[in-house]
């Protein structure tokens, strides 16, 4: 099993991003046609709400097809608009 993640901005539409992750990745050549592909919020953290992935790969080919799904996850998620915000922090310094 291939268990991927990525994380989306919060003002992101959740499901149009599901959506465009499922699409990329149904026509990329070698993930199982058998077991579906499952895409959905895993976590919601600091910076991003958080979309697990998995998805079905045969052993020999595992980190062929993880590499190629997560560039096929990038540019789905690049086509439908979809933000990958990186983390932030805000710093204030306070006069004592």
């Amino acid at each position: 099993m291939l268990a991927l993640s990525v994380g989306i901005a919060y003002d992101s539409n959740v499901e149009a991003a599901i959506a465009a992750i499922r699409a990329g990745l149904a026509t990329l050549d070698g993930l199982s046609q058998a077991r579906p592909i499952l895409v959905g919020i895993d976590s919601f953290d600091d910076s991003a709400i958080t979309l697990g992935i998995r998805c079905w790969v045969l052993t020999r080919r595992f980190h062929e097809l993880k590499y190629a799904s997560n560039l096929r996850i990038h540019e789905s998620l690049r086509s439908a608009g979809v933000a990958i915000p990186f983390p932030q922090r805000e710093v204030r310094m306070l006069n004592s």
